[in-house]
């Protein structure tokens, strides 16, 4: 939603955009802001990294060796995609 807010109604360089190119900008922005209400707002998030603390380094870092022990070859698995999508252009 931010995004939607910072590109369609918090443009940086008003003085060159004419009026009607304001006005289509902020319709696009009212359409997108309407697509996301519909089909984005009740979307459950992700839950893999709710058990992750971020109050300070060192609990963050104490609750990342803990999801590691618990997920094994969670990091692994993204790594080897990321690699194999950027060699095989996956």
């Amino acid at each position: 939603m931010y995004d939607i807010i910072r590109q369609n109604f918090l443009v940086g360089n008003r003085g060159s955009m004419t009026e009607e190119e304001r006005q289509a900008n902020i319709s696009l922005g009212m359409k997108k802001a309407e697509y996301a209400e519909k089909n984005v707002k009740n979307q459950k998030l992700d839950k893999t990294f709710a058990g992750l603390k971020a109050g300070s380094k060192a609990a963050f870092l104490e609750s990342l060796k803990m999801f590691q022990s618990n997920n094994p070859n969670f990091l692994s698995s993204i790594i080897n995609r990321e690699l194999a999508s950027k060699f095989w252009g996956l």
